[in-house]
Parts: C-alpha cells; sequence; structure tokens
C-alpha cells in the first residue's frame, strides 16, 4: 500500500491494519481491521482518485457494474468466480460481489470528498479505533483465543450503536447516551445462550442451520460489550468538530463497514452500516454507485439478495427460536 500507516499500536499485529482477505484472526477483534485503507480514504492521501481506486481494486476487486457478468481475466475480483458454479455458488458469487463492490465504492467516494468537508473526520477515525483499541485491548480475551468470528465484534458493536440510533432526528440523543441507553432501545440482554442475539450471529445469507451458524464469542463477555459501546459514545462525543451528527454517522457506518472480518458472512454489520453507510453517501454526498441500475439502487439489491435471504434464516438456540438476523 503506498500510504503510510498510522503508526502500529503496541502489542498489536500490523497485518490486520492492511488485510486483504476474509478470514483475519487478529486479537485486536477486528479494532484495527484495515484501517490503513481507512485512514486513506479519510484523509484523501493519494495523489489522485484513480490511484486510490487502483488500490481499491488491489483489495476489494473489480466495480462490476452486473450483478452476475463473468468477469474477463483483465479484472480483477476479491474472491473466486466460476461461470459453470452450480446455483448456490452462483448465489453466493453474487452476494459477494455486491458487498465487496459496495464497499470499494464507498471508500472511493470517501477519498474523493473535498478534505475540507471532512474536517474532524481523521480524529474521529483514530477514536473508533486506536484509541478505542488501546481502551479495551486489556479486557480482550488472549490473543491465543481469537478466531476468525471475533474478528467481527467490533463491527457488531458499531452496528448496535448505528441500529440504536436509526433516524437523523435521533441522533441528537447519542450525546447523552450510555452502554444500557443502547441495550435497552434495542431489547438486548446477556440472559440468554445467545446474548446481544442478531448482532452476536455469523452467517452467510442463506446459512440455515448447524455450522452454518456461528457465534462471536467476544459477544458473550458482558463487561466487554459493555466497554466497547461505551468507547464508541466517547468517541462520538469527542468528535464535536465535526459539522453535523450525519456526517458523524457516515463515519461510524463506514469504519464498521470496512472494519468487519467478512461482510457477506455479517448479516447485522451489512444491514446498519453499509446500507445505512450507501443511504448517508447518497443523501449527502450525491454519491451514486458502481451497482445502481434498472432494477434498483444498491440499497434495494442489499435487501432483495442478501436481506431476503437472511429474512428466511431462523436462529434457534437450546430449542428457542430467536427468529432471523435481518432486523
Amino acid at each position: 500500500m503506498s500510504t503510510s500507516p498510522l503508526s502500529n499500536p503496541v502489542s498489536h499485529h500490523a497485518g490486520c491494519e492492511i488485510a486483504k482477505f476474509t478470514n483475519c484472526k487478529c486479537h485486536c477483534r477486528g479494532v484495527l481491521h484495515q484501517r490503513c485503507i481507512l485512514e486513506a480514504a479519510v484523509n484523501s492521501s493519494y495523489p489522485s482518485d484513480a490511484a486510490f481506486c487502483a488500490e481499491l481494486t488491489k483489495l476489494f476487486g473489480y466495480q462490476f457494474t452486473q450483478l452476475s457478468s463473468t468477469p474477463s481475466k483483465q479484472l480483477a475480483t476479491r474472491r473466486s468466480w466460476s461461470s459453470s458454479a452450480l446455483s448456490a455458488r452462483q448465489k453466493t458469487q453474487v452476494e459477494q460481489r455486491i458487498v465487496d463492490v459496495t464497499l470499494h465504492d464507498l471508500l472511493e467516494i470517501t477519498h474523493s470528498l473535498h478534505t475540507t468537508g471532512k474536517r474532524g473526520w481523521l480524529n474521529l477515525l483514530n477514536d473508533l479505533t486506536d484509541k478505542s483499541y488501546q481502551s479495551l485491548k486489556t479486557g480482550m480475551p488472549s490473543h491465543g483465543s481469537s478466531n476468525s468470528s471475533d474478528g467481527h465484534f467490533w463491527a457488531s458493536i458499531l452496528a448496535m450503536v448505528s441500529a440504536a440510533f436509526p433516524t437523523s432526528g435521533s441522533l441528537s440523543s447519542l450525546n447523552n447516551s450510555t452502554h444500557q441507553h443502547v441495550l435497552s432501545r434495542l431489547n438486548l440482554s446477556f440472559g440468554s445462550s445467545y446474548p446481544c442475539y442478531p448482532y452476536s450471529l455469523i452467517c452467510f445469507p442463506r446459512g440455515r442451520s448447524g455450522r452454518n451458524l456461528k457465534q462471536i464469542p467476544a459477544m458473550t463477555s458482558q463487561s466487554l460489550v459493555n466497554d466497547a459501546i461505551d468507547a464508541v459514545l466517547n468517541a462520538w462525543r469527542s468528535s464535536n468538530n465535526i459539522r453535523s451528527a450525519g456526517d458523524k454517522m457516515f463515519v461510524l457506518c463506514l469504519t464498521g463497514a470496512a472494519v468487519s472480518a467478512d461482510l457477506w458472512r455479517h448479516p447485522s454489520a451489512v444491514n446498519h452500516l453499509l446500507k445505512r453507510a450507501v443511504e448517508l453517501a447518497r443523501n449527502r454526498y450525491a454519491a451514486s454507485f458502481s451497482l445502481d441500475g434498472t432494477s434498483g439502487n444498491v440499497e434495494d439489491i442489499i435487501d432483495i439478495y442478501l436481506g431476503n435471504e437472511w429474512q428466511s434464516t431462523d436462529v434457534k438456540s437450546n430449542g428457542v427460536h430467536l427468529g432471523h438476523p435481518w432486523v
């Protein structure tokens, strides 16, 4: 990567911050995942938008404009693609293309925005990543206990905050909120065998049972979840130099979408971070997206191809039906 990253936090593996793949197992629990590319986008640090787009293509693949077109050898893809794949694999390829291309678009859009309109964004990003990691790392389980599911932890925390304040009118309440308020707004508790559901769930859109449904281990720690939510709220309150709450929420959602280890397996992050970032970018910055087309905007495409599948997932834990995760 051609941009200089922020200083590497003590006791953190720098590879997570420049992660190119979806199986990261870093012990930061996703707090610092892909931080370098986020910083480059917010700081507009590449010499041109075209140069940054080329870097994003290395990470996320080409900005395809069609859902199911077979890529030529000249067009990079983040994940494998087979034109002769069976039906289930074809659906997987389309779903993965949607999240990868859309995240690519969001980062490129952010880089293209004039830096004067992004005053304070880098400080908020740093507070949501490095500063939060420093405040939480002692309460995190040991490095050896981390797995790829834990790489979704921080994005789930950010998704919870976004979901608890879903409208522009509700954002003013964030300044005086605590983790108790967030959990109460979402009607979440730690009294079940699947605490913080559905934000603690990892499953691909057509995952229905068994090994296809996984829990984020770090989400079972009440103290860690509480502290993590408070870290996000502290970052929000410290970002008073950002001109509007809508811009703050965009930075929060962009950060959350990028730090998720794999959006394709992360329903709460797609619903409350990726999709909301798209809506905010479209409404606030007049952005358009590669997959916008005659069948609808990319928000509609996310709902149809991913949301509808996740709505068909009825999770059951210890005989109790928890319902689908697309809420």
